[in-house]
């Protein structure tokens, strides 16, 4: 006999850390074990064999309970939130809940590929299995999706509905990155490896995607100029650990810059009290300096 299990994703949205607990069941997922994971074609390969094969992911029903739990948790961590910030989470939900499935790295199209409840049972997946289920969450938000495949770079990505002018690739769509926190339309330079995608990717439709635009978009990339500007360009590729500390250490750089200009009154020849306060001054820099030396360390061993 199977009884459910309770899964516990948590991730980060918006600088908070969230976490949602999923009812999982071992039936359920061994269905999907079971069921196609290859493409079956007769005669020739069909020109759209990408969409229907990408369709086969995520037209079954077994897995609508379960998207449709996660979709009301993560509603209810924000209340009253629009369907644009649930959309927002739900990218934030498979970028950061569902880890990078490192051991089983393999090519998108030749693979297996998880079925989106597959990936929320082992809680891990690569790039298709992260963006099949992104891509689900987002049809059933309504949105219009495509998939962005990448043969040379052997990557898959989303592509979300967005107003004029903020599509990707000279499409209406704008790129949303599923391995990793990204912001929604920002490209990263790099992948692991120095991977460079395409210029030029195949763009599937996705089945069951709505007619939605991300509006979001455009007051979002307002704020992450002003974010770039203040911390640096590239804080927003950060991980979110990472931008913590990029946060402490320009206001840490403000404050030993301010120490440094008061210090410059304490050359030379000096009275008793004004030596005090420099000396006073002096050793409050050097354990600033300790303090900001030890969060570019903590920084550095990020990124490592």
């Amino acid at each position: 006999m199977y009884y459910p299990q309770t899964k516990t994703f948590e991730f980060d949205y918006q600088g908070a850390k969230l976490s949602v607990n999923l009812s999982l069941e071992a039936q359920v997922d061994q269905q999907y074990e079971l069921a196609p994971h290859s493409f079956s074609y007769s005669g020739t390969l069909p020109k759209n064999w990408r969409e229907s094969y990408y369709a086969m992911y995520l037209s079954h029903a077994s897995d609508q309970v379960a998207i449709g739990e996660l979709l009301d948790q993560l509603q209810a961590l924000q209340p009253g939130a629009s369907r644009d910030e649930r959309a927002e989470m739900a990218v934030a939900f498979v970028q950061g809940a569902i880890t990078y499935d490192w051991d089983t790295f393999h090519n998108i199209d030749q693979g297996r590929i998880r079925y989106p409840y597959e990936t929320l049972w082992d809680g891990t997946g690569v790039c298709a299995d992260k963006s099949i289920l992104l891509a689900k969450l987002l049809t059933n938000l309504g949105y219009g999706v495509v998939f962005f495949t990448y043969e040379r770079a052997n990557h898959m990505a989303l592509g979300i509905q967005a107003p004029a002018g903020f599509g990707s690739y000279r499409t209406a769509y704008a790129f949303v990155e599923s391995t990793s926190y990204t912001p929604i339309g920002r490209i990263p330079d790099t992948y692991i490896g120095g991977i460079r995608l395409e210029r030029n990717p195949l763009v599937v439709a996705a089945k069951g995607a709505g007619r939605a635009i991300f509006e979001k978009i455009s007051s979002n990339q307002e704020a992450e100029k002003q974010l770039e500007g203040q911390f640096g360009k590239d804080f927003l590729m950060m991980r979110p650990e990472q931008q913590t500390l990029r946060k402490q250490m320009v206001v840490m750089e403000a404050e030993l810059e301010e120490m440094k200009k008061q210090m410059r009154g304490c050359r030379g020849t000096l009275a008793p009290e004004k030596f005090r306060v420099c000396q006073e001054l002096q050793e409050k820099h050097n354990r600033q300096v300790q303090a900001y030396n030890q969060l570019v360390a903590d920084f550095n061993g990020l990124s490592a």
